[in-house]
């Protein structure tokens, strides 16, 4: 599959030298990439990049995609089961992370209930293996290697010119993402730009675009 380009917003690669400067704490890790790439002219430069970053990223992205599908799924499910056992607590809030592989519940639910939610989302292998499944594709996508070399994109939920120039992605994510605000934060943002986003791997792609410009911190 290739990589969604559904909009003007999606990512492509674009000349180093009329857009961001780069990052001092960058400059070693350019250098160290640089040797493969000395007899390229800049626009075959770009062009092996670009190519690159879509044949690295089309796997993550596909299955991002299956597994937020899944995500969103079984978390509705337990939202609504919640909601049925205890209707006081419709209105509170709580969420969803993953540490050391298993479901972290947080929020103001109360230790009973919170108690409750954990065993069931825990004992959904469906879930589990979801959530696992995203936060290594997540990684996959988003860690700069020498098989992922950084970037300057365009990205596909702010518009706004970052680098793609990731590490330590795991830990990071381990430590901020909120799967539950993250779903509701992509889907809002998704219907007021293309309903084709809900669909497949586009719901994957944002997500991870997303992870990128909201959770990972950019480089400096």
């Amino acid at each position: 599959m290739h990589i969604p380009q559904v909009n003007p917003n999606a990512p492509t690669r674009v000349s180093v030298s009329t857009t961001l400067p780069m990052p001092a704490t960058m400059a070693a890790e350019a250098e160290s990439q640089a040797a493969y790439r000395q007899a390229m002219t800049r626009e075959e430069m770009s062009a092996f990049d670009y190519r690159l970053q879509l044949e690295h990223q089309a796997g993550p992205v596909e299955q991002a995609g299956q597994a937020i599908t899944t995500i969103t799924q079984q978390l509705d499910r337990a939202a609504r089961a919640l909601q049925r056992s205890h209707p006081e607590l419709a209105t509170t809030a709580w969420d969803v992370s993953m540490k050391d592989g298993k479901l972290v519940i947080e929020g103001d639910l109360p230790e009973a209930q919170r108690d409750w939610l954990s065993a069931r989302l825990n004992g959904n292998a469906a879930l589990v293996g979801a959530v696992k499944t995203f936060y290594q594709t997540a990684e996959a996508y988003l860690e700069t290697s020498n098989d992922n070399p950084m970037y300057q994109g365009i990205n596909a939920t702010t518009g706004a010119l970052i680098w793609y120039a990731f590490h330590d992605v795991a830990p990071t994510l381990e430590k901020s993402l909120h799967l539950r605000s993250m779903i509701d934060n992509v889907n809002a943002w998704k219907q007021e730009r293309d309903h084709r986003a809900t669909q497949g791997p586009f719901s994957g792609y944002y997500a991870l675009e997303y992870l990128a410009a909201q959770v990972l911190p950019q480089p400096r």
